[in-house]
């Protein structure tokens, strides 16, 4: 796994900042952020196929799609925080 890539851990989603290298034995130590809320157990896996968490958008205006004259609707980003459950 290279630096950048999203992975998820006891429904945290974590992010790599330097790149995963393994031992012979196919074991590592990763480097992420943010940190973690709570230790996971040991040998317990990770999520790196659809690495996904529980978010909720900012505020109410989140959801506003804007279109031009012609009815097409503009390119739509939104920002949103993690739910920590």
């Amino acid at each position: 796994m290279k630096a950048g890539t999203y992975f998820s851990v006891n429904s945290e989603l974590k992010m790599l900042t330097t790149d995963a290298i393994t031992d012979g034995s196919g074991n590592c130590t990763l480097a992420f952020k943010p940190a973690l809320r709570t230790s996971p157990s040991d040998n317990q896996a990770i999520v790196t196929a659809l690495p996904s968490c529980t978010m909720i958008l900012t505020d109410d205006m989140q959801a506003a799609w804007d279109c031009d004259k012609n009815g097409i609707y503009q390119p739509k980003t939104f920002t949103a925080i993690e739910v920590f459950s």
